[in-house]
């Protein structure tokens, strides 16, 4: 594991969203869905099932986890939570500090893409954060052309980005 001070090095945006689609301004002109709360919603001519919907948040949680394996990065802190919805997940205190790894930090980005609960995920020099309309942000210490590749080979984009978060 990588011994962290300051800032990441590398940020990025992770999307579903081809950067093609976008206006001088950089907004996305195309009508996507954008919340776990659209499926059953019908987008250009298509059906947002669940299945689909999976799919794709898949390629999310892969992607931060090869993000977190490729920079060395094991866990990660719960900060800045929101839970207005009194969410819970057993086993898992949803506090200011708390230290995720494997299956619970997977656990935790899944209910915040699916928005029962809102954190930024934070370690010395990494961070993962997602914003609204389906987008998240990850700060690595290293390149990670490997996770980079994945994220492509899964359908996302990867843009070079700061997040709006920091």
């Amino acid at each position: 594991m990588h011994n962290f001070v300051g800032k990441p090095v590398y940020q990025f945006r992770i999307s579903k969203y081809d950067p093609a689609y976008r206006d001088p301004e950089g907004h996305y002109l195309l009508e996507e869905w954008t919340s776990f709360s659209d499926i059953g919603k019908v987008f250009q001519g298509e059906l947002l099932t669940f299945d689909f919907y999976e799919q794709i948040e898949k390629a999310y949680l892969q992607t931060a986890q090869e993000f977190l394996r490729e920079s060395g990065v094991r866990e990660l802190l719960i900060t800045s939570p929101e839970n207005h919805h009194q969410h819970s997940i057993p086993g898992i205190s949803f506090d200011t500090g708390v230290q995720l790894s494997g299956s619970k930090l997977e656990h935790v980005m899944r209910d915040i893409l699916r928005e029962r609960w809102w954190c930024k995920l934070e370690a010395s020099a990494c961070f993962i954060h997602f914003g609204w309309d389906y987008y998240m942000y990850i700060g690595v210490p290293d390149k990670c052309d490997r996770a980079q590749r994945m994220a492509r080979k899964l359908g996302l984009y990867c843009e070079v980005f700061s997040s709006p978060y920091q």
